[in-house]
């Protein structure tokens, strides 16, 4: 029987001794946060930890929230959410040593993450007996998705460690570009399991309790991954604001003012035209809006990720779109360690 692309009920984690980990990784705005939630609503019985870099990064609805206890969200759908704050054995631990087990682990690396490191977590000697890191699964977005514009260790390291990959946002590619893509992809890992999908709804068991995980693969690059960031000159930009900003200003950064190596976007932007607040995304060269029914303003909080910025002047620039006179808040600058393009709606 062919399995359902939706609802999905693996084999009991208990009975085979080792929980599985699934490692979901991929660059800037792919589709890892939607591919986490796609799992979260489709998999039955399934009491899952998910384990971010950044609690908001999931984008899991407030109504979702049950109860916040030592950095574990509750949800009631029976999983728990997780921020590691850069302590992924502390996290996993945690996880571990709970009065109610789970059955699952998910783990979402930041976008400019090297999935190797965190990979070799789970083969440390403390955690052989404990846990089973059933695959690597990497999401890559098919329009944006560049080779040369996204070189650097960490973005090929997502894509040549994986055990499965996802051709994401497959509806905004025609087929020709499709199989470009794919060849790009195979050139750097020609073993892997190749799906493509749109808003990452791929058929759960292509990619959970698969055991596809093979640790030969990580030998020859042990050790390697640490200083990617630096090395490849991503930082990202905090921006907070007691401000709101101006339609048209902001308008005018987006489509003339940003500076060509910012590749993704993300936070609650607060417009003086409206006085509401909206969710925002920008991957590439789309950006998009959506209103925050949580919210009515009061306050900006975006973070810009990028390839050798100029932080300085990128904050200068931000400022500048503010109504009003008055400078923002001071914001925070730190190396990141951490989706089309359409017109600014409101």
């Amino acid at each position: 029987m062919t399995p359902s692309p939706t609802t999905f009920k693996p084999p009991s984690r208990r009975a085979a001794g080792r929980l599985p980990v699934t490692l979901v990784t991929g660059f800037l705005g792919s589709g890892k946060t939607t591919l986490v939630n796609h799992i979260l609503s489709n998999r039955e019985d399934v009491r899952a930890a998910v384990l971010v870099n950044e609690l908001g990064e999931v984008g899991i609805d407030n109504d979702l929230i049950v109860a916040a206890q030592d950095g574990m969200i509750e949800l009631n759908n029976g999983c728990i959410c997780c921020s590691t704050n850069n302590d992924l054995v502390d996290s996993i631990v945690r996880v571990l040593g709970r009065t109610e087990p789970v059955d699952h682990i998910i783990v979402e690396t930041t976008g400019v993450a090297d999935p190797l490191p965190v990979a070799l977590t789970f083969q440390r000697p403390e955690f052989r007996d404990t846990l089973r890191l059933d695959a690597i699964v990497a999401v890559a977005d098919a329009e944006q998705f560049s080779l040369d514009l996204f070189d650097g260790i960490a973005p090929r390291n997502q894509l040549r460690y994986a055990d499965a990959i996802l051709l994401n946002k497959c509806d905004r590619a025609g087929a020709e570009r499709l199989d470009a893509v794919e060849d790009k992809i195979r050139s750097l890992n020609a073993e892997a399991r190749l799906v493509r999908t749109t808003r990452s709804a791929v058929p759960l068991p292509l990619i959970l309790d698969v055991d596809l995980f093979r640790p030969r693969r990580t030998r020859h690059d042990h050790g390697r991954g640490h200083g990617h960031l630096h090395d490849d000159g991503f930082v990202s930009l905090s921006f907070e604001s007691d401000r709101p900003f101006s339609v048209s200003r902001l308008q005018a950064f987006l489509d003339t003012g940003r500076p060509p190596g910012l590749f993704r976007g993300k936070g609650f932007l607060w417009l003086a035209e409206t006085g509401k607040r909206y969710v925002f995304h920008l991957v590439g060269e789309r950006f998009s809006l959506e209103e925050d029914e949580r919210s009515v303003g009061g306050a900006n909080r975006l973070v810009l990720i990028g390839q050798k910025l100029d932080l300085e002047n990128l904050r200068e620039r931000l400022s500048h779109c503010l109504a009003g006179p008055r400078a923002s808040r001071p914001a925070h600058d730190h190396d990141a360690g951490l989706e089309a393009r359409s017109p600014m709606t409101t």
